[in-house]
């Protein structure tokens, strides 16, 4: 099982060593569950200083979801 919670786990060499998409698609979820978290979060409504560190969060899930799918993409030595 992949702890991507654990704090010394490393994401760069859990995609290295994942020729099946087992450790980006469980990055992925967790990135995911957490932008969830954040959208239902702001959808309740925030103070517009707390809405905005939420929206950057939540943008920053995405991008990193989009940074470990072209981590991963890149061919393994």
């Amino acid at each position: 099982m992949l702890d991507v919670n654990a704090q010394d786990f490393d994401v760069s060499a859990a995609l290295a060593r994942d020729p099946d998409g087992y450790a980006l698609r469980t990055i992925k979820d967790r990135l995911e569950t957490m932008k969830s978290g954040l959208k239902r979060t702001m959808d309740k409504g925030l103070p517009a200083d707390q809405f905005s560190v939420a929206n950057n969060l939540h943008k920053s899930c995405q991008t990193a979801q989009d940074l470990v799918e072209q981590f991963w993409s890149q061919p393994r030595k």
